[in-house]
């Protein structure tokens, strides 16, 4: 009995090599894939802030509250997943207000910028 037990637990060790080579749930080609695709949003993201960042309105609005647009390039910068899709999507929807004459531009304007403060603030603690 105790050979058949020594055979049973000899076979069973001699298999988890081959259970730990088993394939990936997710193969390296999907998962490098994915990577890119979540770095190209990024980017895309990135550059709609800071386009909205050059807008003269913006600039000037930046200024009368004390804050440098570079500064806020550079917090941006930091950024990446929800919160800059967020940040994003606020600065595209504020851009099609600036290009259509908006009278809520101004107060768009100040509440991205008061993010953008916030989280200057956040990186520097």
């Amino acid at each position: 009995m105790s050979k058949t037990l020594l055979a049973a637990a000899a076979l069973a060790l001699a298999t988890l090599p081959l259970a730990a080579q088993q394939a990936p749930v997710v193969p390296a080609s999907e998962l490098e894939a994915a990577v890119v695709a979540r770095a190209g949003r990024d980017d895309a993201n990135r550059a709609a802030v800071r386009r909205f960042l050059q807008h003269q309105e913006v600039r000037v609005t930046a200024e009368r509250m004390g804050v440098r647009t570079s500064d806020l390039e550079t917090a941006v910068a930091t950024l990446d997943g929800q919160a800059l899709q967020d940040l994003a999507d606020r600065t595209r929807a504020a851009e099609r207000d600036l290009a259509g004459g908006a009278n809520i531009v101004i107060t768009s304007t100040i509440v991205i910028i008061a993010l953008l403060i916030l989280i200057l603030i956040l990186l520097i603690d």
